[in-house]
């Protein structure tokens, strides 16, 4: 597929969002969950999981973190893609699905391991199933899609600026309190 940036922007502390668009129609559906591969001429193709809600139909959005050590997509699209480049893609995969068969879902990320699960807590939110969603960050300066967070309200939980240890001690009490629903 070929799809063009319509917006650029800078998300978080070294990550920037995009959005992309289609060029000829529709865009196939998305799944909660499902990721795209970016293809770039001349780089490695890279996997990132679409951030889309259910009623975000329209466009494509991911969220890319600055990888210095990767094959170079990360690079380029943070220093040389613009705004109203095209840029080509797989059709969406999905090989993470949401099981909506629970009494409570609990979720768990940390940084940018938050772009599926955001999609999958959206999507319970829209069709007000029950969840919380505990997002563990370095920093303010590091929450991705805080917008997206905040509009879940109390079901998103921001845990910030958390020693590794106070991490661990944190995901133990979840999962204990998980184990008692």
């Amino acid at each position: 597929l070929t799809v063009r940036v319509s917006e650029k922007r800078l998300e978080a502390d070294g990550i920037v969002a995009l959005e992309l668009t289609s060029e000829k129609g529709v865009l196939p559906a998305v799944q909660p969950g499902a990721h795209i591969d970016l293809c770039f001429p001349g780089k490695h193709t890279a996997q990132y999981s679409l951030v889309n809600g259910p009623t975000e139909t329209d466009r494509y959005i991911i969220g890319v973190k600055l990888e210095e050590d990767g094959g170079g997509v990360s690079r380029y699209v943070h220093d040389e893609l613009q705004k109203g480049d095209e840029v080509r893609i797989s059709p969406p995969k999905n090989r993470f699905p949401l099981r909506r068969d629970a009494v409570k879902t609990v979720f768990i990320a940390g940084g940018i391991g938050i772009t599926p699960i955001l999609s999958m807590a959206k999507t319970l939110n829209h069709v007000k199933l029950d969840f919380t969603l505990h997002y563990f960050v370095r920093s303010e300066s590091h929450i991705a899609f805080a917008r997206d967070i905040e509009r879940l309200g109390s079901d998103a939980q921001l845990h910030v600026g958390l020693s590794i240890e106070h991490t661990q001690n944190q995901i133990s009490k979840i999962l204990l309190i998980r184990e008692t629903i």
